[in-house]
This record gives structure tokens, C-alpha cells and sequence, in this order.
């Protein structure tokens, strides 16, 4: 069977499977699905870096007729810049620690004076410290 025979028993069988795999959405969500997997990023670690739940994102990469094409071009953007970000920043961990001791008197310590502190940040997907 060649392809447009196909096509044909596809459109006249199944038009919804028809129209969706020879929409603008399907083309951009390879486009998505291929930024994905070139950068090794799961669903998971994916759709957190663009800010929105995993489904979300998975109707994206399904190709969902509910989204716009401005929605795809979007979100395309987004990961696009988020991807550009990760790579020139060597990709910093998710979390980091920082634990320090504070010294008084320039530097010196005094066993009764000391004190200490434990601080804790985590970054988030857009790059901004909480402090716990």
C-alpha cells in the first residue's frame, strides 16, 4: 500500500487520528519532543523547568488539538531559553548547601562567644534561592 492510500483509509476511518497527526500541533510537539530527549530530560525534570505540571506538558508533546499554535511557539520559546540557560550555566545542581560559622572580633574566636548558623538553599526552576 503507498502512503496517500493510507492517508485516504485513515481520513475516511479514523478523521479525529486523521487531522491530528497532520496538524500544526503535531509538527511542534516533535519539535518538543526532540528538545526533550537531545537534552536528556524527562518528562518530570522537563515540564518543572518550564513551570507547568507534567499533563500539561504531555498534552504538548501528544499533540493536543486544545492547545494554540501560539501556546506551542510559546512554550517551545520557553524551553528553548531555559535549555540555553542550563547549558551555560554547566547545569547547577538542584540543591546546594552552604554552612558556615560566624566569628567575632575580626575573625577570632572565642570558644564562649561562638556561634554558628546552618543555612540551606534550594534552587528553583527559574534560578531564585529559598532559603529553609
Amino acid at each position: 500500500m503507498q502512503l496517500n492510500t493510507l492517508d485516504k483509509l485513515l481520513k475516511e476511518k479514523q478523521p479525529q487520528i486523521y487531522n491530528k497527526i497532520h496538524s500544526p500541533q503535531h509538527e511542534l510537539s516533535i519539535e518538543l519532543l526532540k528538545l526533550r530527549t537531545e537534552n536528556n530530560l524527562s518528562v518530570e525534570d522537563f515540564s518543572s523547568m518550564l513551570g507547568v505540571t507534567e499533563k500539561e506538558y504531555l498534552d504538548f508533546e501528544f499533540g493536543e488539538l486544545n492547545k494554540t499554535i501560539k501556546e506551542y511557539y510559546q512554550l517551545i520559546n520557553n524551553a528553548k531559553k531555559e535549555i540555553a540557560f542550563r547549558n551555560n550555566t554547566n547545569i547547577m545542581p538542584k540543591e546546594f548547601v552552604l554552612v558556615g560559622v560566624i566569628r567575632t572580633d575580626a575573625g577570632y574566636r572565642r570558644p564562649e562567644e561562638e556561634q554558628s548558623w546552618d543555612r540551606k538553599e534550594t534552587m528553583n526552576s527559574k534560578g531564585l534561592a529559598s532559603v529553609n
